[in-house]
């Protein structure tokens, strides 16, 4: 669904489409802009707003939260099972964290897979925000890791595999903080997550090299479409029906000028490759019945 939307580049229609977008637009911001930028007040302030964006209160955003606030952890069931600390003690703690962060709190080598995961759990236990503190200790997580080179880390699938063990993440902080804050609950279950990443990570691009292979042998032989084209049909043959792609998402996908993807896109329509609709004042690019019978035939 979160790939469909993006490549669609639709309005999100709900909370949780919005929180998708967020953290898209969050992630190409780390990348563009606050990778190469020490922590500061005025950047978490910013990550915050981005990933709570049109999901939060405005005056909630960028802010830190008030004891004012009453901000208590609860379950479905409205059971409360943490309570943050007072907004005095945030306060020191975050200065403590914004300098571990920028490296000047005069301590020796810490590897940074280590440190972003301490910073990962330094957030989740001081909840300084209102809300979106789970997302923004994730953010810290990949803004330190992009900021000493990891960069390979933003293609892991390490939120997913978090979120399909969600009683596992909240005991590693239970563990955690039962045990005198010892780490080591939150190292391992991260480590052991940060692994099955890499492993599905590999998987995925294993499946993916071998149908690029069949695709790219299928359509420049028979076709002589270039990449960027094959690459479209590509998604469309993989995602199945109901997916499509506008000018605008291709244009952004291929980076290319609104020109090139519209000459693009026109081309491929003429083999009758995919099918033109137009919704509204949009026009998409559907997968047509020639497009699915040509890689049947080639994998035969």
């Amino acid at each position: 669904m979160a790939k469909k939307l993006l490549a669609e580049k639709r309005t999100p229609t709900d909370r949780s489409e919005r929180m998708i977008v967020n953290n898209y637009k969050t992630m190409q911001a780390l990348n563009s802009e606050y990778k190469d930028k020490k922590l500061s007040h005025e950047v978490l302030f910013d990550l915050h707003r981005l990933i709570t964006r049109d999901t939060l209160e405005q005056d909630k955003q960028g802010r830190y939260r008030k004891d004012s606030d009453d901000i208590t952890i609860n379950d479905k069931l409205k059971f409360i099972y943490y309570i943050p600390p007072k907004e005095v003690f945030v306060a020191q703690e975050i200065k403590e964290l914004i300098k571990f962060a920028n490296d000047a709190d005069g301590r020796g080598f810490t590897h940074p897979i280590i440190k972003a995961i301490f910073l990962h759990f330094w957030i989740g236990i001081l909840h300084p925000f209102c809300d979106g503190n789970g997302r923004l200790a994730r953010t810290i997580f990949y803004w330190y890791l992009l900021k000493k080179g990891y960069g390979v880390m933003q293609y892991l699938p390490i939120s997913l595999v978090i979120k399909e063990a969600p009683i596992q993440y909240g005991m590693a902080y239970v563990y955690s903080e039962q045990d005198d804050f010892d780490l080591t609950y939150f190292y391992d279950f991260h480590m052991r997550k940060l692994m099955q990443a890499l492993r599905n990570f590999k998987a995925y691009l294993q499946r993916k090299i071998e149908e690029n292979k069949n695709i790219q042998n299928l359509f420049s032989e028979d076709y002589a479409l270039n990449s960027r084209q094959i690459q479209a049909l590509h998604y469309l043959l993989t995602k199945g029906e109901g997916y499509y792609i506008n000018p605008s998402s291709y244009e952004a996908l291929c980076g290319i000028s609104r020109t090139t993807a519209i000459s693009d896109l026109k081309m491929i329509q003429r083999l009758n490759l995919v099918m033109r609709k137009k919704v509204g004042k949009y026009v998409r690019y559907y997968g047509s019945a020639l497009l699915k019978e040509s890689l049947n035939k080639n994998a035969k």
